[in-house]
């Protein structure tokens, strides 16, 4: 989960008041059945501590951290050097890292936090963006539909069916994940999937077909599976 990607230039450490959040649904309604909230200590003297809870049920759809914790005020890592923790069935690393997602960022202004990347910046006017993130994925189809409609028809001559067919891949805002079949955008996503060739495809009607952007190649074989962090820079999104 990247929840910086102008770090550390545009922040070097996790907020002290945030509840980062990974939900899953269990059994298609759309809701939360299982979730995963981090919430971090004050940062200072180079250190900050993350702790993990896992809420199940209905106490999974409240965006307050709850349920048992699983990870008590263990260190995340601000260098090359990361600290993997290991607590009973979980294993987690958290700290600066190198970014996977690769797209060229001249062209995607700004992103939300969903499932699915990239569909904010080329769905929403800027006006919805904020509603759209806020917003629970159960009512994506209903409140997304029509507008998303008009986009798929405009930029790549969508008629209403097919550009119905296209978005259900999209929405609800949701990752799906069939264990049975291979991992592979959009059944799941692993490091190296060209996602952004995947949105430029479909925004475009298959007219364009790549961004003609490579995956990066400092990937490691084990957690935390990404490379190492790169330096802070005057201005940009470097990295995660």
């Amino acid at each position: 989960m990247n929840v910086n990607p102008v770090a550390p230039t545009g922040g070097d450490a996790f907020h002290p008041d945030a509840v980062y959040r990974v939900t899953i649904d269990t059994d298609g309604d759309n809701q939360a059945d299982v979730a995963f909230s981090f919430v971090c200590s004050q940062p200072g003297a180079g250190r900050q501590t993350m702790t993990v809870y896992r809420a199940d049920g209905a106490e999974a759809r409240s965006h307050e951290a709850g349920g048992q914790k699983t990870v008590t005020d263990e260190p995340v890592s601000f260098t090359a050097e990361p600290e993997v923790i290991t607590a009973g069935q979980y294993r987690l690393s958290a700290g600066l890292r190198s970014d996977a997602f690769f797209a060229d960022l001249d062209g995607i202004v700004k992103d939300s936090g969903g499932a699915h990347p990239s569909l904010t910046a080329y769905f929403n006017q800027e006006d919805a963006k904020d509603a759209y993130n806020a917003a629970e994925p159960a009512r994506d189809w209903d409140t997304s539909l029509q507008p998303w409609t008009a986009v798929l028809a405009h930029t790549g001559g969508y008629d209403a069916q097919a550009a119905e067919t296209g978005l259900r891949t999209v929405l609800p805002d949701i990752l799906r994940y069939d264990r049975s079949e291979p991992a592979a955008y959009p059944n799941g996503r692993t490091l190296t999937d060209d996602v952004t060739s995947a949105r430029l495809k479909m925004i475009s009607g298959g007219k364009v077909t790549s961004d003609h952007i490579g995956p990066h190649t400092d990937l490691l074989p084990d957690l935390p599976c990404l490379g190492t962090p790169h330096p802070a820079t005057a201005a940009g999104p470097e990295q995660s």
